[in-house]
């Protein structure tokens, strides 16, 4: 799962600046850059959905104080500004964190990990898809998936026992139907579910139930970053 995000902001090297912070941290998704205000508001009142807004504070005509305050139930807000005074109001509007130009990344980083762990929280734990066979609506219950086998467009969904469906998706619709903290791409044919994963020896993962994996060399890295946290 990707968090898509807008940065908003009328200094085009500070926009800039967050854009690549955006690209360089994996879960982000820059939607796009807005250096007017009420083009913004406009572009997430009419519905886009976008789940964090980079707002600068001092803007023309709108500023991110008046914008946040119509904007705050369409995404959550991260507050940028060049004035240390403006931190208070920017927690009255119930901000997600607030950061001082010139923005080092550490902490963007730790503003995005508050961020995210809000929006995880938020995120589904079922959805409805339907079978290969028949067409029938089933019922996909996120937190019991063990992996994940994709080929093309179709995925068969492993759960304990051995019980799967076999459904027509996506890869891409697939994984950002997924919650990012739990679910990991370790393969080009295979999602696995961290909280599932038993041992990882070589380029074998093993799962819950006997069940393993392979993981592929250009998806081994990113697994192993994903593990570091866990380990002692």
């Amino acid at each position: 799962m990707s968090f898509k995000c807008i940065v908003v902001d009328d200094e085009p090297h500070c926009a800039l600046l967050i854009e690549k912070y955006i690209a360089t941290t994996p879960g982000l998704e820059h939607v796009k850059s807005f250096y007017d205000s009420m083009e913004a508001r406009d572009y997430l009142i009419e519905g886009n959905k976008i789940d964090i807004t980079f707002l600068d504070i001092e803007m023309p005509m709108m500023s991110g104080i008046d914008l946040a305050r119509e904007i705050k139930s369409k995404s959550l807000i991260i507050f940028t500004t060049g004035h240390r005074d403006f931190g208070a109001e920017a927690y009255r509007h119930n901000a997600v964190d607030y950061l001082l130009k010139p923005i080092r990344y550490e902490h963007f980083q730790e503003a995005i990990h508050k961020a995210t762990k809000l929006l995880e929280h938020r995120a589904p734990v079922f959805f409805y898809a339907k079978e290969t066979m028949g067409g029938k609506l089933v019922k996909v219950d996120i937190p019991q998936i063990i992996f994940i086998e994709c080929n093309g467009n179709y995925a068969k969904i492993f759960f304990s026992r051995g019980e799967f469906y076999m459904i027509h998706i996506s890869l891409a619709k697939l994984l950002n139907s997924l919650p990012k903290r739990s679910f990991i791409r370790v393969h080009k044919s295979y999602i696995v579910n961290l909280e599932k994963v038993q041992s990882l020896d070589g380029n074998i993962l093993g799962l819950i139930e006997g069940r393993t994996v392979q993981i592929g060399p250009s998806f081994r890295d990113d697994l192993l970053k994903r593990l570091e946290d866990h380990i002692i």
